[in-house]
């Protein structure tokens, strides 16, 4: 089963340093460029940059509810990658667990830390500045590991978010597997 295209931002004009306890943040809402269904979260890719001799290590994002328009509370699912293997600039995966499920119309953020990284080895999240046009959020970054955020209005971080596509039951038009039973089967 191949993955669906939900939300996503793809322009750039400059870039986020994301290291030990410097982290980036793009707040996205179901539904605003995508489908507004609800889906279990299978992963994000994210637009990252890292020079040459940068060793930025493990990096890691994660799902977060949102309270107030900032990143709030615990992570929902996690992925990580070896940010030392990006060259230059790439879309890298991160694949997201435990199962997840997105709800409709509600406003999530994508979480972006790189723990063992100090600032002469960050790796960089493109970013449109000033002139962000995604809708349904936008960046914020924190200076000391979410304790505290800083909302960018016209910021939007690079981002692509996916779930499941669900194949279509030809007599009525809907899918054949329900989002229920996949979130049981991921789970198992």
């Amino acid at each position: 089963m191949s993955d669906k295209l939900y939300e996503y931002y793809e322009e750039s004009s400059g870039s986020l340093s994301v290291h030990d306890d410097t982290w980036g943040a793009q707040l996205f809402t179901v539904g605003t460029v995508g489908d507004n269904e609800k889906h279990i979260i299978t992963k994000v890719t994210l637009n990252l940059f890292r020079f040459g001799g940068n060793l930025p290590g493990i990096i890691t994002a994660s799902i977060r509810s949102v309270v107030a328009g900032k990143p709030s509370g615990p992570d929902h699912c996690v992925g990580t990658t070896d940010g030392d293997t990006i060259i230059g600039s790439e879309w890298r995966d991160f694949l997201m667990l435990p199962a997840y499920e997105l709800q409709t119309g509600t406003q999530y953020a994508i979480v972006v830390r790189a723990l063992t990284a100090d600032g002469a080895n960050a790796i960089y999240w493109q970013v449109r500045v000033l002139t962000g046009s995604y809708a349904g959020g936008y960046m914020c970054d924190s200076g000391n590991a979410g304790g505290f955020w800083s909302k960018y209005l016209t910021y939007d971080l690079m981002f692509r978010e996916y779930g499941p596509s669900l194949p279509a039951n030809p007599l009525i038009g809907k899918p054949l597997i329900s989002p229920d039973i996949i979130k049981k089967a991921i789970i198992r």
